[in-house]
Parts: C-alpha cells; sequence; structure tokens
C-alpha cells in the first residue's frame, strides 16, 4: 500500500499529528488506537520531505510493533532497508554496542542471556552452591535449589541492574546503612553474594542480558564523543509506546 493510501485511511486526530510535527511532541493514545500505523506515516512523509533513513531512529518496546513499524516504512523506501534504525530498545543498544564495543570492554560479538538462559544459569549456579551445603548461606541455604525462590533472584537481580546498581553499589549501601534489623542485613548479604555469583558466571560465560544491553548503552552515551557522534546522527527521534 502506498504512503498516500495509508495517510488518507488516518483519522483526523492521526492526520493532524502527522501534519503538525515540527518538534518535540508528546501522543497521548490507548491501546489499539493506530499509534505504530501513525509513526509510520510520520516516518513516510519526512523520508518524502527530505530526511534520509539513516537520519531517523524510531524505537518500540516490542519485537511485534518494531517490525510492523520497520515493515510499513520499508514498503515506501525499500531501497533504504540497509540504513534503517527502526528496532525495539533492547536491539537498538546491542548495535550501538557492537559498534561501541571497545568504550566499555566488551566482546563485539557477545551473546545475549534470555530469560529462559538466566534461569538455566542460576539454576547451576544454585546447585552448585547447595553441594557445598549452603556454605556463607546460612538464611537461604536451604531454598537456594527451589525455582521459585531463584526465579526471586533474579527478580531482585533484575531490578538492581535496571536501575544501575552494580554489586559494589548495593555493598556500599549496605555497610552504610546502620538502621537494618539483623534478619534484614543477613538476607541482603546473601542477596549480595547470590548476584556477584550470577555476574561472575554471567561473564565468564561470556554472555550479556537484557539488562546489561540498556545499563552498557547509558555507559557509552555518557562518553562525550559517543554522545555527540548519534546526536548529529539523528535529526528525528521516535519513540513508540513510551
Amino acid at each position: 500500500m502506498s504512503l498516500e493510501q495509508d495517510f488518507e485511511k488516518l483519522n483526523d486526530h492521526q492526520k493532524k499529528i502527522v501534519r503538525g510535527f515540527t518538534g518535540p511532541s508528546l501522543v497521548l493514545a490507548g491501546p489499539g488506537t493506530g499509534k505504530t500505523r501513525t509513526i509510520a506515516v510520520l516516518i513516510g512523509q519526512l523520508l518524502a520531505g527530505g530526511l534520509r533513513m539513516k537520519e531517523c531512529l524510531a524505537l518500540s518496546f516490542s519485537d511485534k510493533a518494531a517490525n510492523e513499524l520497520r515493515e510499513r516504512v520499508l514498503e515506501y523506501h525499500p531501497q533504504s532497508f540497509d540504513e534503517c534504525w527502526i528496532s525495539t530498545f533492547h536491539s537498538f543498544c546491542a548495535r550501538i554496542l557492537r559498534e561501541q564495543f571497545h568504550l566499555v570492554k566488551i566482546h563485539p560479538e557477545f551473546k545475549l542471556l534470555t530469560g529462559f538462559k538466566e534461569a538455566l544459569l542460576l539454576s547451576g549456579l544454585a546447585s552448585k552452591l547447595s553441594e557445598s551445603r549452603g556454605e556463607g548461606f546460612p538464611v537461604f541455604g536451604n531454598v537456594l535449589r527451589k525455582r521459585g525462590f531463584q526465579q526471586e533472584v533474579l527478580t531482585f537481580i533484575s531490578l538492581m541492574k535496571s536501575n544501575l546498581v552494580s554489586p559494589k553499589d548495593l555493598e556500599i549501601a549496605i555497610e552504610a546503612e546502620n538502621g537494618f534489623p539483623q534478619r534484614i542485613r543477613a538476607r541482603l548479604t546473601e542477596l549480595l553474594r547470590l548476584y556477584n555469583d550470577y555476574e561472575a558466571e554471567r561473564i565468564g560465560a561470556g554472555y550479556l542480558d537484557l539488562r546489561d544491553l540498556i545499563r552498557l548503552a547509558i555507559q557509552v552515551f555518557e562518553n562525550p564523543d559517543a554522545a555527540n557522534l548519534y546526536r548529529n546522527k539523528f535529526r528525528v527521534i521516535l519513540i513508540d509506546e513510551f
């Protein structure tokens, strides 16, 4: 379907968004209201107006939305496939890290640790710790092998990493807080050890997890030269499902 045909299928509010786009904007819309389609048409209009595909960054949360957005836009401009920067947040971060791996000291061909592989990694780690009879884990030693507990540990680690809290940051916070009851301090200390051990296992196996993609991409953008490179690269940034 052509760009003109897709534009005519938009409702009046969507057409107003496409026609009125001149700079920073926020569009609030509920599920199923055509946000992805509207962004696709907007990108098509911008490309028709002289924007080059490689100058446009479009990000979405889900693979489904990102694929839909990419397919629609590439129908309008199929010759621009190799220059396309339309993806999920995580895929975008992975692309940045493969380009700027030297800034964060990782291998450019890193492997990605998905949810299933995360569970396997922690299960193997917990088994090794259990075989040592829970040494160093007087609180959690009896439940290290339980899948439910392992999932809770992964949730905790995910929370830490999503908030850019490294094991060292957590250690400093635990040591600095004098008001914790002894029971809470003991649990946090064991969670800290599990966090450290998880990271050691992950790094040793050559993996990054999904939180690492975000965390390390942020580190890349904290480098002034890298930040300027991408700031100058993209003239338009569009976020679907912000």
